[in-house]
């Protein structure tokens, strides 16, 4: 059975955020801020994050998803993918210099333009 959950709506911080789940699987429709404290609430598990993907390169798309990887890696994630605009993988790899994620491995795909 595959579900779907509105995480959050439209706001002027963030794009909306939807969770595709089936089979202990989970996939994450954008990641804006504040994505952490909406999964508490929604008691959504990281741990089972299969996929995050993204349809802009702004805050409002992604401005959770540095925080959101910290996270899946404290809560033992071991991979995750990630599918976004073009740009998306130049702009992961800036991050690697102060993000250390030492049990998650990010495969990032610019999917789209």
């Amino acid at each position: 059975m595959i579900n779907a959950a509105v995480v959050s709506v439209s706001t002027i911080e963030s794009k909306p955020c939807v969770v595709i789940s089936g089979e202990n699987k989970r996939i994450i429709v954008n990641c804006g801020e504040g994505l952490q404290r909406l999964a508490v609430e929604h008691r959504l598990r990281l741990a089972r994050l299969e996929s995050v993907c993204l349809t802009e390169l702004n805050g409002g798309s992604m401005g959770g998803m540095m925080g959101m990887c910290l996270t899946a890696d404290d809560a033992g994630l071991r991979q995750v993918n990630v599918h976004g605009p073009s740009g998306l993988s130049d702009l992961w790899r800036a991050t690697q210099s102060f993000m250390l994620l030492p049990n998650l491995r990010v495969n990032v795909f610019d999917t789209y333009n």
